[in-house]
């Protein structure tokens, strides 16, 4: 997950496919939802938000982004 802070966009690299990313905010509400590997974060408010990136398999995995300008 890089860049990480991000302010335009966001890079997602994972050893199996991902299929889906899914941006939560800290109250629990998803915010985004995407299944490519680069996301536009240009209309998230700067912040902390929860990244889960679903993998093929049943995998997934949580991250924290932070979001500044």
């Amino acid at each position: 997950l890089y860049p990480n802070p991000a302010s335009t966009e966001l890079r997602i690299q994972a050893s199996k496919q991902i299929e889906q990313v899914e941006i939560w905010d800290l109250k629990g509400k998803k915010i985004l939802e995407n299944t490519n590997s680069i996301i536009s974060v240009n209309q998230l408010p700067n912040g902390l938000y929860l990244v889960k990136i679903n993998l093929e398999g049943s995998e997934f995995q949580m991250r924290k982004l932070i979001i500044a300008r």
